[in-house]
């Protein structure tokens, strides 16, 4: 039936009423195919994700903040096709539409500008507008200054004027604000500066350069100008200007050509002002390979096989500014495969490093190095790092990772590597507790290397000399380090040159001591033995001592004694362990009388004879004779080699090696017996090596024996070698020296 109208005005009304309603069901129909368009887009952008090696998200409602969308400037986001949607501190994330080289560089600039931990998703054209939209929505939000840009123009404009500090100072007066700070962190890269400190003083500002570890003075600052000066810091480093009466710390990075330098800054009032430290964090001084930390070939042979290990605890030790972390992350760059998950727990993280995962502990949001290494755990990790066990829970927690399948690196801090144990049981650790899962034990220093043009000689004296071989006599047989018989060349430093920038030295290396948790170590914490028994211990199973390792550096002209001194600082303990030492060694003795000195003297003067003297000496006084032929003939060891045909005694004469005699097998067993009963070891047991040492006094002379014994297919091998009583008595003129070098030597 035709609908009735009482109107025109009624039918134009229900007409519009009509187009209205099919111009709401078109727009519906829009809506809906631009969705259906929308999700198909979104599901091809996810296929290509995979194809691409990316995780997708879509960003459609995400909450992203202004401090993230700030990250990348907004020509940069629509250029790249990339926005930057999270940041927390510690986590920083991506999407970008085309994952091209520049985006990736981009993304991993940023990453290590803002100290945070990666990741880049791809997203669709939709997410990128959407991620767009709140640069235009949100409030403008100023991108803080996070460095200063020195150029290589900027360097070479002060390398005529920064060559000494003597040019720092006068450089300075005549710089602009801006140039003083500049030239400042210019000059201490020139000079390879880890910390810039500034300081008030009554007079004037100080500046001082900590290089290689100790501290020069480079300059000093009109206090007229400190105010202008320090804020131009304060804004580098994010702090606020208008704060003098409180600690502020703020952290920001220089820009080089192909290098980056993170400063971190400390602002703290004093009675003449504030005082600035500014440490240079160089990402390049980070990346030593473990192989060149220093370690000698002995302790590197034992901490390479601990950081082998799948499970335990490795704990090194030292003053701040010791290199425990540039160890730490050198051991990390070792282990670190792509088969390996190594996550970091760090208070800051001061370098980054590729492939691990690093996390930085914030007190603020109760984040500590306790709650963060149980949280650590929980992300399945093969090696962990924490940056310093502080308290029991922290430790107690190290210890129960190491026992559960994890190895766990971490600091504490002791004056040396004996110190640990006592450290733990004094914390509150459980002696039964620690036994079983610390590995080993690092103590370090770093000491500074002398300069290879214009090192000198340096002259024992006799004070020097005697403390030298009493440091190296308590080296134990069985570190398998060699001790020279003589002491060789031993330099100083020079007046200094070009090279080291008039200081004498030039780059550091480590000194370290190593020991691993044996029984012997074990037993001892299980009795809670203070640490002087424990390095009694480590040094008799072998482990050179940071003073002794510093000291063979010496020997092989890397430093210096008074360097070495310094920086270790007081080492009573040689004394004592030097009285213990020799009391064994003299309980442990063998005399050789006058008489059986004559007869060596007349068998020695025949070498040819020996062969049938020596089998003819009864097996009570063979080792005494063999001993006497020994000494009287020069030898530096004395071999006695079991073989097929029975046991061949030879001596090593000016390094080579003369058969002497061959005697019965059965002969040489009460020798051999004599032989451990003099090391201390006992004779019904037979091992693979044995390493000890016992005294021979022969007359007036007293000299250290140390000996080897080795099992073989024949039998023990035994090697004695006979440190010379004579060194001391030896001079230039005696070396065999042509005259033409001894004169370049004195």
């Amino acid at each position: 039936m035709a609908k009735a109208y009482l109107s025109i005005e009624d039918l134009i009304q229900d007409s519009q009423g009509e187009s209205g309603e099919r111009e709401g069901t078109f727009t519906k129909f829009k809506e809906k195919q631009e969705e259906i368009k929308r999700k198909d887009i979104e599901r091809l952008t996810h296929n290509q994700a995979s194809v691409f090696g990316l995780p997708y998200i879509d960003l459609n409602g995400f909450p992203i903040s202004p401090e993230a969308i700030a990250i990348l400037p907004m020509e940069d986001a629509e250029r790249l096709g990339t926005v930057c949607f999270y940041y927390d501190g510690i986590n920083i994330r991506f999407g970008t539409v085309n994952p091209t080289d520049e985006v990736i560089k981009t993304v991993g600039r940023l990453a290590e500008e803002y100290h945070s931990e990666p990741k880049l998703y791809l997203i669709s054209s939709y997410s990128l507008d959407f991620g767009l939209f709140y640069y235009r929505s949100l409030p403008k939000v100023k991108k803080p200054m996070k460095g200063v840009e020195i150029t290589e123009e900027d360097l070479k404009k002060f390398d005529a004027k920064l060559t000494s500090f003597d040019r720092i100072q006068a450089s300075i007066n005549e710089a602009s604000i801006s140039d003083v700070v500049t030239m400042l962190i210019a000059a201490a890269i020139q000079t390879n500066s880890s910390d810039i400190h500034i300081e008030g003083e009554e007079s004037g500002i100080k500046v001082r350069f900590r290089i290689d570890g100790v501290l020069h003075d480079a300059a000093v600052i009109d206090k007229k100008r400190w105010s202008k000066i320090i804020s131009r810091m304060k804004l580098l480093a994010g702090v606020k200007i208008n704060i003098y009466d409180k600690p502020q710390d703020g952290r920001y990075s220089i820009f080089m050509a192909d290098d980056r330098i993170d400063v971190r800054s400390s602002f703290l009032p004093t009675s003449f002002g504030e005082s600035v430290v500014m440490r240079l964090l160089r990402s390049s001084s980070i990346g030593v390979p473990f192989e060149e930390l220093g370690l000698r070939k002995e302790s590197y042979n034992v901490l390479l096989q601990e950081i082998s290990k799948p499970n335990g605890v490795i704990l090194t030790t030292g003053p701040t500014g010791s290199g425990k972390t540039t160890t730490l992350y050198a051991i990390l760059s070792k282990i670190n495969k792509p088969q390996t998950k190594i996550v970091t727990l760090e208070d800051p993280i001061e370098y980054q490093l590729k492939g691990i995962n690093q996390s930085q502990v914030d007190a603020a949001r109760n984040y500590t190095f306790a709650s963060g290494l149980r949280s650590i755990l929980r992300q399945d990790p093969d090696v962990v790092m924490v940056g310093e066990v502080r308290d029991v829970e922290t430790a107690e927690i190290c210890i129960q990772a190491g026992l559960t399948g994890h190895l766990v690196l971490s600091t504490i801090h002791t004056n040396d590597a004996s110190g640990v144990i006592p450290r733990l049981i004094d914390m509150g650790v459980k002696p039964y507790f620690m036994a079983p899962s610390i590995n080993c034990v690092i103590g370090q220093r770093l000491v500074r290397k002398l300069c290879e043009k214009c090192k000198t000689v340096h002259e024992l004296t006799s004070d020097e000399e005697a403390q030298v071989k009493k440091i190296l006599a308590v080296v134990s047989p069985k570190s398998g380090v060699k001790i020279p018989s003589d002491l060789p060349i031993i330099y100083k430093a020079g007046s200094g040159c070009e090279e080291c920038n008039g200081l004498g030295y030039k780059g550091r290396i480590g000194i370290y001591e190593v020991f691993t948790m044996n029984n012997n170590i074990k037993e001892l914490a299980s009795k809670e033995a203070p640490a002087f028994k424990i390095l009694e211990q480590a040094i008799e199973d072998g482990m050179i001592t940071m003073l002794q390792d510093g000291i063979l550096k010496c020997l092989e002209g890397m430093t210096s004694i008074e360097e070495v001194y310094r920086v270790i600082g007081k080492f009573d303990y040689i004394d004592a362990l030097y009285e213990i030492v020799a009391e064994k060694i003299i309980g442990r003795g063998i005399r050789i009388t006058d008489e059986e000195i004559r007869l060596g003297k007349d068998y020695s003067k025949n070498i040819e004879s020996l062969a049938r003297i020596i089998p003819e000496i009864p097996s009570e006084k063979f080792l005494n004779m063999l001993l006497s032929i020994a000494l009287n003939s020069d030898a530096g060891d004395v071999h006695i080699e079991p073989a097929d045909d029975g046991v061949n005694i030879r001596l090593r004469i000016d390094g080579i090696l003369y058969s002497l005699a061959t005697i019965k097998d059965d002969a040489y067993l009460p020798i051999l017996s004599r032989i451990k009963l003099l090391a201390g070891f006992p004779t019904n047991v037979k091992k693979a090596s044995w390493d000890g040492r016992f005294s021979l006094l022969a007359g007036a002379d007293k000299m250290d024996c140390r000996l080897s014994i080795i099992s073989g297919g024949y039998g023990e091998t035994v090697v004695i070698r006979l440190l010379s009583v004579n060194i001391s008595d030896m001079s230039m003129e005696t070396l065999g020296m042509r005259p033409y070098a001894l004169e370049k030597v004195n």
